[in-house]
């Protein structure tokens, strides 16, 4: 069984402050309605303890915010993925989009890259490792 008690769960992640109150807020209202009883939830939540909060714009360019564009890979497979971790109004305008309350998203949010994180879902617990991070207004410089 998962207990969500992992190493990862005491680590320091960043947030921006505008980003931190909305996540915050949604998740909170979650919890309360109870309509989201899911482990990875509770798990973010008590990564909250841990967050150091930036000011908007002041984030480092290799943390994972939203919009950030993302370059992972699960620890058990050779193939690269790419994401681009958005809220889950955002995520039907691409099939890249990850939306921030899926369980991938809670697990990337905020981490750095070089660094692995680990996710609870349906089918087990899942090992990622985060080669690079590219935030958005880098990502759409590149295709301008």
């Amino acid at each position: 069984m998962y207990s969500g008690d992992s190493m990862e769960n005491k680590e320091k992640f960043y947030l921006e402050r505008s980003s931190y109150f909305r996540i915050k807020a949604v998740l909170g209202k979650l919890v309360l309605k109870n309509k989201e009883n899911r482990p990875d939830i509770q798990m973010f939540l008590s990564r909250l303890n841990n967050v150091e909060i930036v000011e908007d714009g002041k984030l480092p360019k290799d943390i994972i915010a939203i919009n950030s564009y993302v370059r992972y890979k699960y620890l058990d497979k050779t193939h690269t993925y790419e994401a681009v971790l958005v809220f889950p109004a955002d995520v039907a305008a691409d099939q890249k989009n990850i939306s921030i309350f899926s369980p991938l998203g809670l697990s990337m949010i905020g981490k750095k890259a070089n660094s692995t994180s680990e996710y609870l879902a349906p089918g087990g617990i899942y090992r990622i490792r985060i080669d690079e991070v590219i935030h958005q207004k880098q990502h759409i410089h590149i295709y301008e």
